[in-house]
């Protein structure tokens, strides 16, 4: 198994590059190009591309995870400014399939250490696969908080919660959901560009979290769709953002105990 592992990473290494060569002269032709119908191909050519350095990517990481190779580096950085620019291309996909995106932030201030490349990757896939079974016209939520996991506890955590509205976890899958390879055969899926569909997403996010020394879970909404929870350890850094917000903003500067956390239904 090992060997055949250590095979196919080595060849999807070799992809890698000239995927990537490909990438740039079609993002160029794209911008430079004023025929509709021609930024139309150019387009499903991009996304196709970024579907198969996707794939490359994953197998990747697996290895990486397979081999222990996987460290977590935190620095010093804007957690929301951060996860605002990460959604901009999962606000795009969403759209077209009217996927209602709401971002839920409830920080004393965004300045924290986490680990940039880590964070990416548990995200990245979540919201991957939030969006891969959610239906049209349904909601992704993410909620990322400040929270106390006990009343005797006074660090705070950090708490992040992907939720979909789609059909759920069947009960027999989410003991596994997050096993090397497992991929659930009843839940219906949509389509969205860039998930790889291997098994590999979310038992990657797992080894990110316990690589934090966090905790992972997945948990059925008591109407419909699925959340995915996550607490990892949190540590505000010096610099302090004060940061003024709309009325309408759906961006809450509180820190909040995990049982007071508003029902995700």
């Amino acid at each position: 198994m090992a060997y055949k592992i250590s095979f196919f990473t080595n060849i999807t290494h070799e992809f890698r590059t000239p995927i990537t060569l490909i990438m740039g002269p079609i993002e160029r032709a794209w911008k430079l190009s004023s025929n509709p119908k021609v930024i139309e191909q150019l387009q499903y050519v991009a996304r196709n591309s970024k579907h198969l350095l996707s794939l490359v990517n994953q197998l990747m990481d697996f290895r990486k995870v397979e081999s222990d190779n996987i460290t977590i580096e935190p620095t010093a950085g804007n957690i929301i400014k951060y996860l605002d620019e990460l959604l901009i291309p999962f606000e795009s996909f969403a759209r077209e399939r009217n996927i209602s995106i709401e971002k839920i932030y409830r920080l004393e201030q965004p300045y924290i250490m986490f680990d940039e490349e880590a964070m990416h990757k548990l995200i990245t896939n979540l919201l991957s696969n939030a969006i891969k079974f959610t239906p049209d016209n349904g909601i992704v939520r993410l909620y990322v908080s400040a929270v106390n996991c006990s009343r005797r506890e006074q660090q705070e955590k950090l708490y992040i919660c992907v939720q979909d509205s789609g059909t759920g976890i069947r009960e027999e899958d989410l003991s596994r959901i997050f096993d090397r390879f497992y991929q659930s055969k009843g839940n219906d899926k949509y389509p969205i560009y860039g998930q790889s569909g291997t098994g590999i997403g979310l038992y990657l996010c797992k080894t990110i979290v316990n690589l934090q020394n966090g905790t992972i879970s997945a948990k059925n909404n008591r109407t419909k769709g699925a959340s995915f929870r996550v607490v990892l350890p949190l540590e505000y850094t010096n610099e302090k953002e004060i940061v003024t917000y709309d009325d309408e903003d759906e961006t809450i500067l509180n820190p909040m105990d995990v049982n007071e956390i508003a029902p995700i239904n």
